[in-house]
């Protein structure tokens, strides 16, 4: 079935920074042919290139990852969630690690009771399979990187990658950046169909343009007062088809929203979505993963 369109929301407080849009104009449909040739046209290039600079953000929607290469992945991602919250599990006994925060080098969940785990993912110690699929990604995502003179010339440089896996019942992110400085992009990569049920990532558009101060600010209104957010801001909120790849600034103010649980209308299957993020040389990103291993003391 169709993956769900939300509408977006226009700005409305005279107070707050204005973003001025058609709807969804931050989607870019690829065509069978880009598909088939395996290449984006000039004209989606330059396109995907000025959304993401002007809104912080742009979707290439469509299966430019195969779909049994996201089923394989998508099993992947399952098999080592369940072996390292199980290693959590005997390394803090004293907390429930499907509730708590945790912390380490490999798994980490941030927010207490969001059920969202970001895992770490070496590159170069990667599977074959994993390996392979960031290949992909990087095929369809470093011409309208480099297009968009964000992160230097040749489209920057893959600095990490990991699994940012939410699992239903979780509770929604607080608005946030990833970085202050210039010359960072996200690239999300989902392992499935994310619909409204499965807690998708939701950027206000036009917000890595703010000043780091006005973004801070705008995080911890909006800490009190999600809902605020759909009054006052242009939301793009990224359901998408497995295989699509979603792009954003590390500015953009961003969230995971929630991932209901099957009795109060939500997925009943896990939302796996691997990510990259690439940077221009020199950039050095703040390492999320800055924690003891899990297996620091392993014979």
């Amino acid at each position: 079935s169709a993956i769900p369109r939300p509408s977006s929301v226009m700005v409305t407080s005279s107070s707050s920074p204005r973003v001025h849009s058609p709807e969804d104009d931050w989607r870019i449909v690829i065509s069978p042919g880009e598909l088939e040739a395996r290449a984006l046209s000039t004209e989606t290039i330059a396109r995907a290139a000025e959304v993401l600079r002007v809104h912080g953000c742009v979707l290439l929607e469509a299966g430019l990852i195969h779909a049994q290469v996201c089923s394989e992945a998508q099993r992947q991602a399952q098999t080592m969630l369940t072996q390292l919250l199980d290693k959590a599990a005997q390394n803090f006994p004293d907390k429930d690690v499907i509730r708590d925060r945790l912390y380490s080098r490999e798994l980490c969940s941030r927010t207490e009771c969001a059920r969202r785990y970001d895992i770490r993912l070496e590159p170069r110690a990667a599977s074959p399979h994993w390996r392979e699929l960031l290949k992909e990604i990087r095929h369809w995502t470093q011409p309208v990187l480099e297009a968009s003179g964000l992160v230097g010339s040749g489209g920057g440089r893959v600095q990490a990658a990991g699994l940012v896996i939410s699992v239903p019942g979780g509770v929604p992110q607080g608005f946030h950046t990833d970085g202050s400085s210039p010359g960072c992009v996200n690239c999300f990569c989902p392992l499935v169909n994310v619909t409204n049920a499965c807690g998708p990532t939701e950027v206000l558009s036009g917000s890595h343009t703010w000043e780091r101060a006005h973004a801070a600010a705008v995080c911890d209104q909006l800490s009190d007062d999600f809902a605020s957010a759909y009054e006052s801001y242009h939301i793009a909120r990224a359901t998408m088809p497995a295989g699509s790849l979603f792009l954003f600034d590390f500015r953009a103010v961003h969230r995971g929203s929630a991932h209901p649980s099957e009795e109060a209308g939500g997925s009943v299957l896990p939302r796996p979505i691997l990510y990259t993020c690439t940077v221009e040389p020199g950039t050095t990103p703040w390492d999320f993963f800055d924690h003891p291993s899990l297996f620091a003391n392993a014979v």
